[in-house]
């Protein structure tokens, strides 16, 4: 994966026309995002966002925090046992980033802060987190243009959300 071509990209931006492009956004199930601006419409979904950052779009598609991840070869049972080294853990007990080995609470930093943003707590393992983790350590595949959609669609959400509260 090449993420070179984001940092050599010098195209000027022009923050009232992202602006725009944003307040029009409609999203659909697939995900696919699809807005306009002066009214030419931008279609906006995995493939294309692959193609742009020039990075692969293979991989399952996977997105839920409060469900255990069912991706091949992913157990989460054993992957408690892998990362935290310890065997008498039930599977519905919490994990907290201070029981992960030092390498993998660096990569749960770069995780929490990166690939799956969230705010407050960081000291909480989810499913998806360990998930990741798990995936990353043994180099399976993981389709970051799908996460990074799923990432615009949960913020426009909670932004919509918000200025409804703010309206009522």
């Amino acid at each position: 994966m090449s993420w070179s071509i984001i940092y050599n990209m010098k195209n000027a931006s022009y923050l009232c026309f992202i602006r725009m492009s944003f307040a029009n956004m409609r999203i659909t199930y697939e995900p696919r995002i699809t807005s306009s601006l002066q009214n030419k419409p931008i279609k906006f979904n995995c493939k294309v966002l692959a193609n742009i950052l020039a990075i692969s779009n293979d991989g399952p598609h996977v997105f839920e925090m409060k469900v255990i991840p069912k991706i091949e070869g992913f157990i989460y049972d054993e992957a408690v046992i892998m990362h935290i080294g310890r065997q008498n853990l039930t599977s519905d007990v919490k994990i907290k980033s201070q029981d992960l080995m030092l390498r993998l609470r660096l990569l749960y930093r770069v995780i929490t802060h990166n690939i799956l943003p969230k705010k407050r707590p960081f000291d909480e393992v989810t499913f998806m987190d360990l998930c990741f983790i798990d995936c990353m350590i043994r180099r399976r595949p993981i389709n970051f243009p799908y996460i990074i959609m799923k990432n615009l669609i949960m913020e426009n959400d909670k932004k919509k959300s918000r200025y409804l509260m703010v309206n009522a």
